[in-house]
């Protein structure tokens, strides 16, 4: 499934990579990690050999919005660099569960990215596994945005 920049639907496991991203992502390591591009972005996701694209515009400033929502969660991290990126290992208390994440970001950034995430969800009161899913991603600079995307800048 293909969308666009002004599809409000988003498919589920680019959801699930969003949801990942922003509960892993620290001010001070996301800082450092260099912003990607303005411009359209692909960005293809796969979870249990099954892939779906999104095409979005990526405007100047979303990467500080994105950074001071960021702030705001309430989970402990540990980032990290890796040979060729980063890694965000985080544990995040949520509503008598508890998320721990994985995620892993390699690339120029500027110009592409790809990451892998592994998300495990545990019950607070035992620690028994609830579900674990394993996805990764890989996101290109494909172009400019279109006049009206510029124009929210």
């Amino acid at each position: 499934m293909a969308a666009t920049a002004d599809d409000d639907m988003t498919p589920a496991p680019f959801l699930a990579a969003i949801i990942a991203a922003i509960a892993l992502a620290t001010t001070a390591v996301a800082a450092e990690i260099p912003g990607r591009a303005p411009g359209l972005w692909r960005t293809t996701t796969t979870v249990d050999g099954k892939s779906t694209a999104e095409t979005r515009c990526i405007r100047a400033g979303d990467r500080e919005n994105f950074l001071k929502f960021a702030a705001k969660t309430s989970c402990r991290r540990r980032p990290s660099r890796i040979s060729g990126g980063y890694e965000l290992v985080t544990v995040c208390p949520l509503r008598g569960t508890i998320l721990k994440g994985r995620l892993q970001l390699k690339g120029e950034f500027a110009t592409d990215v790809r990451g892998a995430v592994v998300m495990r969800l545990e019950s607070a009161h035992d620690g028994s596994e609830i579900s674990t899913s394993r996805y990764s991603f890989t996101s290109r600079r494909v172009g400019d945005c279109a006049a009206k995307d510029k124009a929210r800048l």
